[in-house]
This record gives C-alpha cells, structure tokens and sequence, in this order.
C-alpha cells in the first residue's frame, strides 16, 4: 500500500465524516482543489500553511460573532469571510499534500468555537432563544466528537446532519426578510435531529465497548 493511501485511511479514521457523505465531501474537495488552483498554487508558493488559513477563518468567526450584535452587516461579512476560509485550508492541505488527522482535527475544533461564538452573539440580540442555543452547540459538538469516535471503532455514521451552514445562511434572511422567530423555529428542527444522533451515536459506541 502506497504512503498516501495509508495517509488517506489515516485521516479518514480521525475526521468527524459519517460514511454517506464521504464520497461526496470527497468529490467536493476534489472540485475545490481544481477550481482553485491557481490561488492554492499561489498561497503555497508564498507559505501560507492549512493551518494559517484554518485560525484566520476562526479568527474571522470570532470578528463575525463580535460585530454581530452592534453592526450587523460587518458581522455578516466577517461571518461570509470564516466561511469561505473554512473551505481553502482542506484542499490546501491535499494540495501541497499535508492533509492530516491533526489539520482536520485542529479545523473541527476552530469551527466548533466559531459555533459556540455566533450562538453567543445571537442570543445576546435575543434573535435565537439561549436553550436551543445551547442545546443546538452542546449537540452538534457531541455529535463531532462521536463521529471522530466511531471513525476511530470503524462504525461510523451512516449519515450525519450538518445544519451550521444552514443556520449561519438563515441568520440575514431572519433579520430582513423573514418573521425573526423563523431562526428559533430553524434551529429547533436541527435540534431534534442533532439529538437524535447524539442518542444513536452514545449507543453504537457502547455497544462497541
């Protein structure tokens, strides 16, 4: 077996992938690294690290969760900025061929803070309710930690619900075009099927034991 199959299956044991996604999170990053690059060319010559972009987008998380309660629209921009940040360092990484169970460990975690930060910052604005919130963070980083888990005891998941991205699109929509509460509404749906893989997830890995 070659050294980058054996890094592949390395990395896919520490990810937080359920197995139906992977193919396409797979397909996704393939599409990314060949629209772009020429900037991931050019990000590489100038030594800029995966792990450079992965505190930058947690940086620009933090900005977003920061500016959120007093200039919305910054907050926005910054929000959009972590967001797309967050999508260059993995196809960085497999460009200059660094991907690693630690890069992908160090992004879960950044994301999982910026997460933790824009709940704070909504909550704060009374535009989301502070129980689902919390329930909302406590589940999605349960569940993160599980799939990581249960990639590691080779039973993963065979789906996943990764609703951040759909909460974070809903978030504008909520202030300006949408009844403010549609937020709360949104997040208490995530909230039930978050649990419920929190549940299948505490299950599969005791069983496991």
């Amino acid at each position: 077996m070659s050294d980058m199959n054996k890094n592949s299956e390395k990395e896919e044991k520490g990810d937080c992938y359920a197995e139906g996604e992977r193919k396409f999170m797979d397909w996704n990053q393939s599409l990314r690294g060949r629209v772009l690059h020429s900037f991931l060319e050019g990000l590489d010559d100038h030594g800029v690290t995966p792990n450079t972009v992965t505190v930058f987008s947690m940086l620009s998380g933090l900005m977003a969760a920061l500016f959120l309660p007093f200039i919305k629209i910054m907050g926005l921009i910054f929000l959009l900025l972590h967001v797309v940040l967050d999508g260059i360092d993995g196809p960085l990484a497999r460009y200059g061929g660094k991907a690693s169970r630690r890069g992908s460990f160090t992004d879960t975690a950044s994301d999982q803070v910026v997460l933790f930060a824009v709940m704070l910052a909504l909550v704060y604005m009374e535009s989301a309710n502070s129980i689902n919130a919390m329930i909302f963070v406590f589940s999605y980083t349960v569940v993160v930690g599980f799939a990581i888990v249960r990639n590691w005891l080779n039973i993963p998941y065979s789906w996943l619900v990764r609703p951040r991205f759909f909460i974070y699109a809903w978030i504008p929509v909520s202030f300006w075009f949408a009844p403010p509460w549609t937020l709360d509404f949104l997040l208490g749906l995530c909230n039930v099927l978050l649990v419920a893989k929190v549940v299948t997830g505490f299950l599969k890995i005791r069983a496991k034991m």
